[in-house]
C-alpha cells in the first residue's frame, strides 16, 4: 500500500507541474490583457508557492 501511495504522489506532483507549466503562456496572455504586469506576477508567484509548499513524500 505504501508503494502505491508513493507512486501516486510522485505521478500526481509531476502531472501538476506539467499542467501549471503548460498553462503558463495562456494565463500570461490573459493576465496581461486584463491587468497590470506587477499584479499578475504577484498572483503567479503566490500560486506557485502554494503549490510547491505541499509536504514531500519520504
Amino acid at each position: 500500500m505504501t508503494l502505491l501511495k508513493t507512486a501516486w504522489m510522485a505521478y500526481g506532483s509531476t502531472a501538476l507541474f506539467v499542467l501549471l507549466w503548460s498553462s503558463g503562456a495562456l494565463f500570461a496572455k490573459w493576465g496581461l490583457e486584463h491587468g497590470s504586469a506587477f499584479a499578475f506576477l504577484g498572483r503567479r508567484v503566490r500560486c506557485c508557492k502554494s503549490a510547491s509548499s505541499r509536504p514531500q513524500p519520504r
